[in-house]
């Protein structure tokens, strides 16, 4: 078929072989879907009455290498519609409603899987980030690198620490350890890797986690998926949906088992890529504004812990739960994974 156009292999091969006419066109029709999409990011970004919400998206497209190859969803839950001139992008797609409407942060991120068409790679944020130049570009070779050598990266990892410039005082004598961006303040790489440990000895703030032996080339095993840095393939919006029962509680615990029961391998970056502020839900232990919203909260948290422990323990009163574990490994990997890579059993009452 070398001297023929597309258009023209499609018609021969429907006359040569007519009844698979439909899988011709299904092919072709595929083909085209995949150049069209080829190295796009769907890029999940669900705020809720965040005032950073604009810088941080003005950030991700000024520091992408190339702002066309993204499409970004956000999912804003606040009194007034935003209108910033950011998103009339043609590439951004601006979701709204009032935040007493929002039913949590599982149901929002659930929600903007809605917008996902097809796109190669897929990355879950925060609104309250900020961004390497080239992040976009860095992404992307490091997930080829990580699929060269056999692996199905899922890269995730607690973000280093964004620090605003009138929050410095906060942090006192500690400021040197940890990534200052907007004060091109850089610490050592191995203190700029921010690992929160909810399973050991996590304090509610933050945890440091030097890299050690067990690492993959210059990566290493991440033990917890953080969602507001999550890279993967984009394929992840079809086979793994948000249970929009996680109000607040449980949604990375949720989501670290059933990515890895699907397959996926839990894979550290080797370098940084963004940046993510952490006061509200740890340096003042500020309760988080859904709750402070929301008089039902504890009602409906509880929903997504219970789904927690249901898909832990495999019981059969979820057999029609829509959320649950992939076939590609078992709880019991997952928990020998878990000792493997923390040194600590893991307990079915996480959030």
């Amino acid at each position: 078929f070398g001297s023929m156009s597309k258009s023209e292999n499609r018609l021969f091969l429907q006359d040569l072989i007519p009844e698979m006419a439909n899988e011709v066109t299904g092919f072709f029709n595929e083909m085209e879907e995949q150049k069209n999409v080829h190295e796009t990011i769907f890029v999940s970004l669900p705020s809720y009455e965040d005032t950073d919400l604009v810088p941080t998206i003005k950030d991700l497209y000024l520091k992408a290498d190339d702002e066309t190859k993204l499409h970004v969803c956000v999912f804003d839950q606040a009194e007034i519609t935003n209108k910033d001139d950011v998103f009339d992008k043609k590439n951004l797609t601006y979701l709204h409603t009032h935040p007493k409407n929002t039913k949590g942060v599982g149901w929002a991120r659930n929600h903007i899987q809605n917008f996902y068409t097809n796109e190669t790679y897929f990355l879950s944020l925060d609104s309250h980030m900020r961004f390497e130049k080239g992040w976009d570009t860095t992404l992307k070779n490091m997930y080829k690198e990580l699929k060269v050598g056999g692996y199905n990266p899922f890269i995730t990892n607690y973000a280093p620490e964004l620090i605003y410039n009138h929050e410095v005082d906060l942090y006192e004598g500690d400021l040197k350890e940890w990534c200052n961006p907007i004060a091109d303040h850089w610490g050592s790489n191995r203190g700029c890797y921010v690992h929160v440990e909810k399973y050991t000895s996590y304090d509610g703030k933050r945890a440091k986690k030097n890299i050690t032996d067990d690492k993959i080339g210059d990566f290493f095993p991440s033990p917890w998926c953080s969602l507001h840095f999550l890279f993967t393939e984009g394929k992840f919006n079809n086979k793994i949906r948000f249970d929009p029962d996680h109000f607040f509680s449980g949604e990375e615990y949720n989501v670290t088992l059933r990515a890895f029961t699907h397959g996926y391998d839990l894979i550290s970056p080797k370098q940084h890529v963004v940046y993510h502020h952490y006061k509200k839900d740890s340096v003042k232990s500020d309760p988080a504004m859904q709750f402070v919203n929301n008089t039902q909260w504890a009602d409906l948290d509880s929903k997504g812990l219970f789904n927690n422990k249901m898909i832990f323990t495999e019981e059969p009163a979820l057999a029609s739960y829509n959320y649950g574990l992939g076939n590609k490994r078992t709880v019991d990997d997952f928990v020998k994974y878990m000792y493997q890579t923390t040194g600590k059993n893991i307990s079915v009452d996480l959030d």
